[in-house]
């Protein structure tokens, strides 16, 4: 038990100090342990050493702000600690194989090069299918955002409430469509778009509907409740998909929440998570 508290305070000191340079030496320091034996305790239970964990978690930072906001490359790289503009386009190269700008300006966001911050607290969201969805309608409300990352927790909470309610209101099963931009004149921030509604089980469009495109998706199901709604969706994008090498293509998420009766904003829900993908699991 020591040492998994250890390891874990290792894991919130490198959190907290991703925007510096930070190395196994100051790790040493903050503990009062020894590289060496820190160097063990930690590939003991993170299962890859420290040095490497720390790049993978600088590079999978910058590439969520390479992606999701409009953010010079220069300015993503002083953010996370690179001595220059330079060290930080070689270590991005290395690790995802394109420069910054060509993963940013990629038509596909390709997972592979991520690594989601351990957690001692496994998060199991079982087996997932690839299936083609055709081409459907939500009668709903329509909503824009914009936000800054990392998502403020009112905002979730606010997102989940809006679930639940519907939910309620319907009385049937709710789809929630997703789409998430960088914002244009904003460079920090993100603009989402989303639709939350009922299912048109028909095939032509009526008014006040609004379409999500038809293609390949991964199929995710699970149940979660308020605290873990989010953990679920950032372990999918940044553990699933990079073990199986998925690319997410140009296209909005889909959730489909499944009524079971009345719903409160502390019950588990049903979810059921479709995902644009490009390519399918080796």
């Amino acid at each position: 038990m020591l040492k998994k508290n250890i390891v874990q305070e290792v894991l919130n000191y490198i959190e907290n100090n991703i925007d510096v340079n930070i190395n196994i030496d100051d790790i040493s320091r903050f503990t009062g342990y020894s590289r060496r034996h820190i160097q063990t305790i930690f590939k003991h239970h993170v299962r890859i050493p420290i040095g490497l964990y720390i790049r993978k978690r600088r590079v999978t930072r910058a590439s969520i702000f390479l992606r999701l906001t409009n953010m010079n490359v220069i300015d993503i790289s002083a953010k996370f600690g690179y001595d220059s503009q330079q060290s930080f386009c070689r270590e991005f190269k290395k690790a995802a194989g394109l420069t910054p700008l060509q993963y940013r300006r990629s038509c596909c966001w390709d997972f592979s090069p991520l690594l989601e911050e351990f957690n001692f607290s496994r998060i199991d969201v079982g087996s997932f299918q690839i299936c083609t969805l055709p081409e459907g309608y939500i009668s709903g409300q329509m909503s824009h955002q914009e936000i800054t990352i990392p998502i403020n927790e009112n905002i979730l909470d606010v997102r989940w409430n809006s679930i639940i309610n519907h939910l309620n209101n319907q009385k049937q099963n709710i789809w929630y469509i997703s789409e998430y931009n960088a914002h244009k004149k904003h460079s920090m921030r993100i603009k989402i778009s989303s639709v939350i509604g009922v299912h048109n089980k028909e095939v032509n469009k009526k008014p006040g509907d609004h379409p999500y495109p038809s293609g390949i998706y991964a199929r995710f199901s699970f149940r979660c409740n308020k605290e873990e709604y989010s953990k679920y969706s950032k372990h999918i994008y940044l553990n699933i998909f990079p073990k199986h090498r998925l690319k997410r293509r140009p296209a909005p998420d889909i959730e489909v929440f499944t009524y079971n009766g009345y719903a409160r904003p502390d019950n588990a829900l049903d979810c059921e998570y479709y995902i644009p993908v490009e390519t399918v699991a080796e």
